[in-house]
């Protein structure tokens, strides 16, 4: 195709600089000069043809129909087709961007004065290459109905709502009233000339002019009818009867754990909320503490104890969702010393010697977790005293002492243990 194209566009050039020869060549020759430049055009617009065709062929839209030189006394009720499609006529490149902006279709209604009537539809291109084959459909049925006007009250509309905390404390609309003019049956169905106000996140005061929408009984849209003035001054105040504010968060605890066992930490999750409420609300909230939680008991517990618990708000107070919050109280063994009385064991003691210890037991002193320290006696305790090597005489001897894991021994009393060895 595109090769064609190129032997059309060189067959223009060709023809055209043969008409410029030919007309030099015979200036003389008027007939035959104008012959050489019908010859191109004919040509040139061959050439474009082929490149650029004619559609005939509905365009995809709909035109809305228009009822023109309607009669003073009467007003369109109905359309049996209130829009038409289009069949035209139009180079490739101009129709593929068509749009109903490109047309217009009416009906004329000079001199109409039944009530229904049929006519012809009429639509014109605003383009001009673009020609208009038919409407579909070619005629339409216009309902007629006498005009009529009354007065109707303005009511202003809130839609969507404030942010949490405000409220709509007043509205008013200037004008009060507005008239309602068109076709008898829509007027009188007419409740009143709606202003919508959309108050989706505004905060502050409006003052604007809207434009009004005829509205019926239930709330629907009527169209057809003409409202004068078409819009109106709206005054809308707002006022902030909830504030906001941030506050600790006090976890209530009750119990001790079991014994033996201490409270490490307590934590709370959020630590912090934002509470929403009037200003008494919010006053009544004590600054330093916060907001305090449901109890978590945590009587006998020997480890962490994890509660989702609500917060306990004052009447008329709120919080955003979820409205609860996690207390986490971390419980581990307490840690302690106690003392134990042990026994001694001599070993190492040569034959033919006998042992003689300086006292008969010895106070040992161990650190660690309570619980592990409640559950010791002293035969858990091992103290030793190696005489291994020593003759007969007072000596001495340092302690060895073994205890369970867990727990350090801090002292003993005494430190070294005096031994007197003699012969049996």
């Amino acid at each position: 195709m595109e090769r064609i194209a190129g032997y059309m566009v060189a067959l223009v050039r060709g023809a055209a600089l043969l008409a410029v020869r030919l007309a030099l060549s015979v200036r003389h020759n008027i007939s035959l000069g104008v012959l050489s430049i019908a010859l191109a055009v004919s040509l040139w617009l061959f050439v474009t043809d082929a490149e650029n065709p004619e559609r005939t062929d509905f365009f995809s839209g709909f035109v809305p129909v228009e009822a023109v030189n309607v009669p003073p006394d009467l007003a369109v009720f109905s359309m049996s087709q209130p829009s038409v499609s289009v069949r035209v006529s139009a180079p490739e490149d101009v129709f593929d961007h068509l749009s109903t902006e490109d047309f217009r279709a009416t009906v004329d209604l000079s001199g109409v004065t039944s009530k229904e009537v049929t006519l012809r539809v009429r639509v014109v291109s605003f383009h001009s290459e673009v020609e208009v084959v038919e409407a579909s459909p070619s005629r339409v049925t216009v309902t007629l109905e006498n005009v009529t006007s009354r007065m109707v009250s303005v009511r202003v509309q809130a839609v969507g709502a404030p942010p949490l905390g405000f409220e709509v404390a007043s509205t008013s609309a200037t004008p009060r009233e507005v008239t309602v003019s068109g076709p008898e049956s829509l007027v009188n169905r007419v409740d009143a000339a709606v202003a919508d106000v959309n108050l989706t996140g505004v905060r502050v005061d409006i003052s604007r002019s809207v434009d009004l929408r005829a509205r019926d009984v239930s709330g629907g849209d009527i169209v057809g009818v003409n409202i004068d003035p078409q819009s109106v001054r709206v005054e809308l105040k707002l006022v902030q009867r909830e504030f906001s504010r941030g506050f600790v968060v006090s976890p209530t605890v009750r119990g001790v754990p079991a014994e033996g066992y201490q409270v490490v930490s307590v934590q709370v999750e959020p630590a912090l909320v934002v509470v929403s409420g009037t200003v008494e609300v919010l006053q009544s909230v004590e600054a330093v503490e916060g907001v305090r939680t449901e109890e978590v008991n945590i009587a006998e517990a020997r480890s962490d104890v994890v509660r989702t618990v609500r917060l306990s708000l004052p009447e008329g107070a709120r919080v955003g969702d979820p409205g609860d919050v996690t207390v986490r109280v971390r419980i581990e063994p307490a840690r302690g010393q106690f003392s134990f009385s042990v026994v001694p064991q001599l070993s190492g003691l040569a034959s033919g010697l006998e042992a003689t210890p300086a006292q008969s037991a010895v106070r040992v002193i161990l650190e660690g977790p309570v619980p592990t320290l409640m559950s010791l006696t002293a035969a858990d305790i091992s103290v030793t005293v190696d005489v291994s090597g020593l003759s007969a005489g007072a000596h001495t001897v340092g302690l060895g002492v073994e205890v369970p894991a867990g727990t350090t021994v801090i002292s003993t009393d005494p430190p070294a243990l005096g031994v007197t060895l003699s012969q049996q």
